[in-house]
């Protein structure tokens, strides 16, 4: 049965009419209504793009079609600057066309754009011999010049150099970076999660390895630090890893120095510190105190400014505090101050004694005594008034932060208003942000704790007020308070 079944099925393949060809004819009409209705380059490339796609999906391509795939490559790297799609397409169409002898030139043409973009990648060996191969089939179409400027480039390729009609992928790759460096600025940490990714490139090429390890370090740290904002705690651990994997000779096992790869100048110093500073912050909340201790005994090796000394400090305290040592913790956290301000850092004094108010209170919640929140709160509303004057992120941060200290004392109504603005500043910025839609949801994942608190605020502090138009229904205990109906005067 079943070999009667395979039988019919074949007998149906064969006698099945053939698939209807996507024609030249056909693609040019779509090319022409493109430039005539003004078209710009980048639209007539997403244009020739989505015609290879109907191509495909037919089923049948014509030949006569490899004249778009060497259209679309010589667009992918010479105007979207993207060699390694612009080599994908010129293989593909190569790929079309094989053991074509009436395709002839344009197999030329697509191995000359092979072999560019194989340059732009570093991988000049190949380019070389890829664009020696097509000389003779090149120069039965193209003059002398053009011939002479094909010998050139390919010369320079044997001796590892990129010609003039090259972009390096290296130089493109630190242009993605740039661009990632704005949208990490806005908060569009979506965008630099797809731009970071981008700017990976593989170490097999022919590129200075020096200049391979730097853009991959940044690419992977940028990585990172979009993850850790989106709440990604745990992958951004992982991409932090990876970058100081590109800057030591030999991978670091959470333990004694790093092999740093090459001298580590101040740049890489400073990268190397942000690098193991950000692990750190991440092992924090994955609950990886073993990591966070190794990534912090690491940076102190490469500590190079006041600043780094003072963020240093800060991470040691909060180690210290986790331990149950206080008064060690407010000792580190007021020398962070005392170096902000001999450093004439004048927000990051001010942040240092929000952290020293916090502590105080911390200590007083661990030793049960009664919580004294007048100079904290006075601290926190300074520390806000600075992100006001200077316009700076994170302001979600301190206010989150406050409120979830201040929940432990008897005002209520401070609380709610820390909370209040928090969950606003967060809206807010949400809003503002021109992100992918992954990114976009991540953020807002991200925000649900903020939400939270602010309905618990609101919750104690209904419960709390006597205030007339204000109580609260259904309400059976302090942890039902997501199921709550709080009724609220408007402020």
């Amino acid at each position: 049965m079943r070999r009667l079944l395979a039988t019919c099925l074949t007998c149906l393949t064969l006698f099945a009419p053939p698939a209807q060809a996507y024609t030249l004819d056909q693609a040019m009409a779509e090319i022409d209504a493109l430039f005539q209705r003004g078209a710009n380059p980048d639209e007539m490339a997403l244009g020739i793009a989505g015609i290879l796609r109907s191509v495909k999906a037919s089923g049948v391509i014509d030949p006569d079609l490899a004249i778009l795939y060497a259209m679309l490559a010589d667009h992918l790297r010479l105007e979207a600057r993207n060699p390694a799609y612009a080599l994908q397409v010129a293989e593909d169409g190569l790929a079309l066309i094989a053991g074509d002898a009436g395709q002839s030139d344009f197999q030329a043409a697509l191995m000359a754009s092979r072999a560019y973009a194989l340059a732009d990648l570093g991988r000049f060996a190949e380019a070389h011999a890829a664009l020696t191969l097509a000389l003779p089939t090149l120069a039965r179409t193209f003059g002398a010049k053009d011939i002479a400027d094909y010998k050139k480039h390919a010369a320079e390729w044997a001796e590892g150099q990129l010609g003039d009609f090259n972009t390096s992928a290296l130089d493109i790759a630190r242009d993605t970076l740039e661009t990632a460096y704005d949208a990490q600025s806005s908060g569009s940490y979506g965008r630099v999660l797809v731009l970071a990714g981008s700017a990976l490139l593989p170490m097999d090429t022919s590129f200075a390895e020096a200049d391979l390890r730097a853009v991959n370090t940044e690419a992977e740290k940028l990585t990172a630090e979009a993850l850790f904002s989106l709440g990604r705690h745990r992958e951004a651990a992982n991409a932090y890893m990876r970058a100081l994997g590109y800057m030591t000779t030999t991978p670091w096992q959470l333990s004694g120095h790093p092999d740093w790869w090459g001298h580590v100048n101040t740049e890489a110093a400073d990268i190397a510190f942000s690098t193991l500073n950000g692990l750190a912050a991440a092992a924090t909340e994955i609950n990886r105190p073993d990591v966070e201790r190794a990534a912090l005994a690491a940076a102190m090796d490469v500590v190079s400014s006041p600043r780094q000394r003072y963020t240093l400090l800060q991470r040691q305290a909060r180690i210290l505090a986790a331990d149950g040592q206080i008064d060690a913790a407010l000792d580190l956290l007021m020398q962070s101050r005392a170096i902000a301000e001999g450093a004439g850092l004048d927000v990051d004094a001010l942040v240092a004694e929000f952290y020293v108010e916090m502590m105080r209170i911390y200590g007083q919640l661990v030793a049960q005594e009664p919580i004294a929140t007048a100079a904290f709160i006075a601290v926190t509303d300074r520390v806000l008034a600075a992100h006001e004057t200077h316009q700076m992120p994170n302001r979600d941060f301190f206010l989150y932060s406050a409120a979830n200290v201040l929940r432990h004392g008897d005002v209520p109504d401070k609380t709610l208003e820390y909370a209040r603005k928090a969950l606003r500043w967060r809206q807010a910025d949400l809003a503002r942000k021109t992100d992918t839609g992954f990114g976009a949801t991540q953020a807002r994942r991200a925000s649900r704790d903020t939400l939270e608190f602010f309905l618990h605020a609101a919750h104690t502090a209904a419960s709390a007020s006597d205030l007339p138009g204000q109580r609260v229904e259904s309400c059976p205990s302090d942890d039902a308070y997501t199921s709550c109906l709080i009724v609220m005067p408007s402020d």
